[in-house]
């Protein structure tokens, strides 16, 4: 007689199956949610505690923070709400090397391809940031690798844009202009295809082929709409992008604040029809210091900063602020009510720079609104380098 099937015990298995699993879920969900609240705790400790270069304790409250949130992703890969932790520690941490470098690491053992793009991106944003140019394009290089895996278009274009804008920030034209090819395409969505147009013409300008850079630009212009003749691209000793702001905010880093609300706008410009606009409501005392552009420069070399200010009812003024890597340089403060005048300043940088940071700086007096503009701003090579 042959042996009895066991078809008959198939029921019970399933059911114990299912008895197992219903009982290990919750104690997942359980223990998830203890390290996100843990992890929580040291990140809500880091963000309390003064960030001073050097901190010791911020760094050990982050990386207990990002060993917690990391532990969450293992069985949780999609967990949106760590992932965007992840990405606000990396960004504070972009003055530490060190922790950036094992955050890198760390991301290889996340499997979720589309989060481990975007934290890669983030990652070499920060360490970009703390001008670690070499690991950051790592950074970017492997999150370009992981989206072409899962083919995501859109953020393909977003890192195609930065590894150029960096590679060109780096003087390293031919591998810029490599990923700016690949982003000028038809097909490729209006604000990339306008980058790679114009950086385009950036390089072309660089490498003095005048007529290329100029086709480039009036491309440029033509896709948002602007004249071919704007004036702009016959600038070529300018090495401000955007510093007419005729291409709205492109360029340029523009945060703003509830008293203090920044934008470009159409005004009787110096050049063109728009300029940067700062408008205070006097609701109280503010600090504006939000709009940025980062601009390589050669070391030991002199150059002229120029802009054009009109101001109405600023009481405190409003200046421009040059960050160089061991000092900075600060322009005149110009207050009151003043119709369009040119602010000029001359400075010398030194043998460790390779970069400045402009920065508009600006200050609300309390009870009294008030509004600037500003166009036209402009940074040239005298001599030197």
């Amino acid at each position: 007689m042959r042996g009895k099937s066991n078809f008959h015990y198939l029921p019970i298995v399933a059911l114990l199956t299912g008895v197992f699993y219903s009982f290990l879920a919750p104690q997942q969900d359980m223990r998830a949610n203890w390290l996100i609240n843990q992890g929580s705790i040291a990140y809500v400790k880091a963000m309390m505690l003064d960030n001073q270069n050097g901190n010791q304790g911020i760094v050990n409250y982050y990386n207990l923070a990002e060993n917690y949130y990391l532990q969450v992703l293992e069985n949780q890969p999609e967990n949106e709400t760590v992932h965007k932790k992840l990405k606000v520690i990396y960004w504070n941490m972009s003055d530490n090397n060190e922790f950036l470098h094992t955050a890198l690491e760390n991301y290889h053992k996340i499997y979720t391809p589309s989060q481990r793009s975007d934290g890669y991106y983030y990652i070499g944003n920060a360490l970009q940031e703390n001008q670690d140019w070499e690991t950051a394009l790592t950074a970017y290089q492997y999150a370009l690798d992981t989206n072409l895996y899962i083919s995501g278009d859109l953020n393909i274009y977003i890192i195609r844009d930065q590894m150029a804008s960096l590679y060109e920030f780096l003087h390293q034209y031919p591998l810029a202009t490599n990923f700016f090819y690949l982003n000028k395409q038809e097909f490729v969505l209006e604000p990339y295809r306008f980058r790679a147009l114009y950086n385009l013409g950036w390089i072309s300008r660089a490498e003095g082929d005048q007529a290329a850079s100029r086709e480039y630009y009036q491309l440029a212009a033509e896709l948002i709409n602007l004249p071919r003749s704007y004036p702009e691209q016959f600038d070529f000793d300018n090495l401000v992008k955007n510093g007419s702001f005729e291409y709205g905010r492109e360029f340029w880093v523009i945060g703003t604040y509830e008293s203090a609300l920044a934008s470009i706008v159409e005004c009787d410009s110096k050049l063109g029809k728009f300029c940067w606009q700062l408008e205070f409501d006097g609701s109280d005392e503010f600090n504006y210091y939000m709009t940025t552009q980062d601009i390589a420069v050669e070391p030991s070399t002199r150059y002229r900063l120029s802009y054009w200010v009109k101001t109405n009812g600023l009481e405190k003024g409003i200046y421009l602020l040059v960050n160089l890597k061991d000092t900075q340089v600060v322009t005149n403060n110009i207050s009151g009510d003043n119709n369009w005048i040119q602010v000029i300043k001359e400075f010398q940088t030194t043998d460790n720079d390779s970069e400045v940071r402009i920065r508009l700086m600006s200050t609300s007096q309390q009870g009294m609104p008030a509004k600037v503009w500003i166009d036209n701003i402009r940074l040239e090579k005298i001599s030197g380098g």
